[in-house]
């Protein structure tokens, strides 16, 4: 480790030198004896106290802050946390300017403020650089063990002065991690992470949800895209609106990815919350919903490839199981008993109980109520 140096002149109030002086060098943080040096390598350990020759004093030792005595005759001149390091050393060209505009203000890499968003005009600490070193903040801690790692904390209290305590409520903004552009007159947020209290908060309870924003095009405003909530639920947004929601405590696993089903190919799952008849919901090309009732009910009806089947009494025109095909809405049905629905012409229906040749298979003649029966094999 390389020591730094220290050097000054021992005189009296007219200013000569003290041949002869004896210094002193303590730490400051323990008032204990340092250990100094005559080499920068720390090779040579000197005695301290020790004697000076002519008045001058110098000596190496380890960065800190010291206490230093100088004793000549019967005067004594102590100084105190005199600060000994090799920062100084540095080139300046490769330091950054640190400014300090007031007591709760620290700007480095620059001398001025520079606002950071076009609404917060002088945050208390900034960092500037042209390059990402320059410009880059990082946090390490050093520990052989599972401990925590280094931590980045924002805090939010509704105490109206510094120190005061005040519960925070459902709703507050806890902190913000911000990605802004300069849109040449100001920085504008592009995208944001942000916590919020999630639901009343109270002691040792505080209930969180973290979103995630972005800006549209043509907007400076930040919009919630994706949020998760204090019970975990995951929940997707466009245009203000949920449209995709799921989590362990939700009354459905999935909500609708367009919550409108006005987009083309969009998908939804519902719980029984919303009814049997609407679990589950494709939009088609056409925006004509294809849906099933539980597991047990599906129909597309629009389209050249518009398909339904009722694998149980449907809640539509039909009233048996079936499946219908084609752009002319073909049927094929079974069931108990004679039919008497109303289907689409040349639609074919098998009798399950026919117990005779003669009553086996139907074909309706009038896309109505008309079915005529049709002699089998045995």
């Amino acid at each position: 480790m390389a020591r730094a140096r220290h050097e000054f002149a021992v005189v009296n109030d007219r200013g000569d030198l003290q041949p002869g002086a004896t210094v002193e060098v303590r730490k400051e943080s323990d008032g204990l004896i340092a250990a100094i040096f005559s080499d920068r390598a720390g090779a040579s350990p000197m005695a301290n106290p020790f004697t000076t020759l002519d008045g001058n004093v110098a000596y190496h030792v380890a960065g800190g802050a010291y206490k230093v005595t100088a004793t000549f005759g019967p005067y004594t001149k102590e100084f105190r946390y005199v600060a000994v390091g090799t920062l100084g050393e540095a080139d300046n060209d490769n330091m950054p300017t640190t400014f300090y505009p007031s007591p709760s203000q620290i700007i480095m890499g620059h001398t001025a403020n520079i606002a950071a968003l076009s609404n917060n005009t002088d945050p208390a600490f900034q960092t500037h650089g042209t390059d990402a070193s320059r410009s880059s903040m990082v946090g390490t801690r050093w520990a052989n063990s599972a401990a925590t790692g280094a931590n980045f904390l924002l805090n939010k209290s509704r105490g109206a002065a510094v120190g005061t305590r005040g519960v925070v409520q459902s709703g507050d903004q806890l902190g913000t991690f911000g990605f802004g552009g300069d849109d040449g007159a100001n920085f504008i947020l592009a995208a944001a992470i942000r916590g919020l209290v999630g639901a009343a908060a109270g002691t040792n309870d505080m209930p969180g949800v973290l979103q995630f924003l972005t800006t549209p095009d043509a907007s400076a405003t930040l919009t919630e895209r994706y949020r998760i909530d204090q019970a975990g639920e995951h929940q997707y947004t466009m245009g203000g609106t949920a449209v995709g929601r799921f989590g362990a405590t939700s009354n459905y696993n999935v909500y609708s990815l367009n919550n409108s089903k006005a987009l083309n190919g969009s998908l939804g799952i519902f719980g029984g919350a919303s009814g049997d008849a609407n679990r589950l919901y494709l939009s088609s090309p056409a925006d004509v919903v294809a849906y099933i009732a539980g597991v047990e009910y599906h129909r597309m009806t629009a389209g050249p490839f518009r398909a339904r089947v009722d694998l149980a009494t449907p809640a539509a025109a039909s009233s048996v199981p079936g499946i219908t095909l084609g752009s002319a809405l073909i049927g094929f049905y079974w069931g108990t008993g004679n039919p008497g629905f109303t289907a689409p012409k040349g639609s074919i229906y098998i009798k399950t109980d026919g117990g005779g040749t003669a009553d086996r298979l139907w074909v309706n003649t009038n896309a109505g109520t008309t079915w005529t029966n049709f002699v089998t094999a045995a």
